[in-house]
């Protein structure tokens, strides 16, 4: 019986994945360097007033330890990291988005911005001619890049959300770079309200937690573990992730471990194009028909949740469409799909 075989995660997702469980430790943490006494905002960030809007000038160190100064709302950005990209617009600073990188494709108008490379090569001579007065990145930016920007001269500071808390105090973080805390906080609270939505109707019904198998390839069973942002949603979802009890944050399954762990329901991330419409109809049903996969209880009954790769593994603005997706196809019977 032919291996069934599922597309390669991409360039950007295989690349998330090495980074994050290096770069994990990290953190954002923005205070004061003004003798007056800071108010600490968003989860990370102090300003030199004791407002809670946002102050300027703003003094702050980020997730990497650079020390920056931002004297006023940036109106020129590069963002270097989908995620920022997305937050830019969620935001409604997209107007002063004026490129990003080629792995910028949420929201379709992010396609339409410049482009100054990639993630790990960026084009540094573009981005000295674009004049930016801030770049936004994530700490998957290697450190002999972000050296360099600063040896250009460039502004920059640096994210770091791996966590569904840690994209909350991003989110009002960047909202005071922005000039518009308010609108952060907000965005931050209906997010909030409909994670809590979910949490609810999940504790009222006293549902069970399915095991559940995420595969971000199949060829090689690529997972999420304990501590991946993966793997925080599917338990909020009301799953139990097994890939949480491998020894690493990106774990690679053996086929023995799948059929010990008998999962109730697969969850495959999947990206957009012709991979998205072939899998129920090839790879699902090769699947279902390989003498391995069949006796697992997630194949014989047919459990499959696809959804979009970036949707699941970006954490950004949209991480509650993702949580809503996982839990209506964990729990059919208490979420009706939209």
């Amino acid at each position: 019986m032919r291996k069934p075989v599922l597309t390669s995660f991409g360039v950007l997702i295989g690349a998330l994945a090495l980074t994050l469980a290096v770069l994990a430790l990290f953190r954002l943490v923005i205070k004061a360097r003004n003798p007056v006494k800071p108010a600490a905002i968003g989860g990370g960030v102090a300003v030199t007033s004791a407002t809670t809007t946002s102050s300027f000038p703003l003094h702050l160190i980020d997730a990497v330890g650079r020390q920056v100064t931002i004297d006023q709302p940036p109106q020129r950005i590069i963002s270097m990291a989908p995620s920022m990209t997305e937050l830019v617009f969620a935001l409604g600073a997209q107007d002063r988005l004026i490129a990003d990188t080629r792995f910028c494709i949420h929201p379709p108008e992010a396609i339409a911005k410049d482009k100054i490379g990639g993630i790990l090569d960026p084009d540094m001579e573009k981005m000295v001619e674009l004049h930016p007065d801030l770049i936004l990145g994530t700490a998957l930016t290697p450190k002999e890049i972000g050296d360099q920007i600063d040896r250009l001269g460039l502004k920059q500071v640096y994210f770091n959300h791996t966590s569904v808390n840690s994209v909350y105090r991003d989110i009002i973080d960047l909202s005071t770079i922005l000039g518009d805390r308010p609108r952060g906080e907000k965005m931050v609270a209906d997010m909030k309200a409909r994670g809590a939505e979910i949490e609810t109707k999940l504790h009222q019904a006293g549902a069970k937690r399915p095991k559940v198998l995420l595969l971000l390839r199949i060829d090689g069973l690529f997972t999420a573990g304990k501590g991946s942002f993966p793997n925080e949603l599917i338990e909020m979802a009301g799953g139990d992730n097994i890939g949480a009890r491998a020894a690493t944050m990106w774990p690679q399954l053996s086929m023995e471990t799948v059929i010990a762990e008998n999962p109730d329901v697969i969850i495959v991330a999947i990206g957009k194009g012709k991979i998205e419409g072939d899998f129920t109809t090839k790879n699902w049903v090769q699947m279902r028909a390989d003498p391995r996969w069949k006796g697992v209880s997630a194949v014989a009954n047919n459990r499959l949740i696809s959804i979009t790769d970036d949707l699941l593994t970006i954490p950004g603005s949209r991480l509650m469409d993702a949580l809503e997706i996982v839990a209506t196809g964990l729990h059919p019977d208490i979420f009706k799909s939209k």
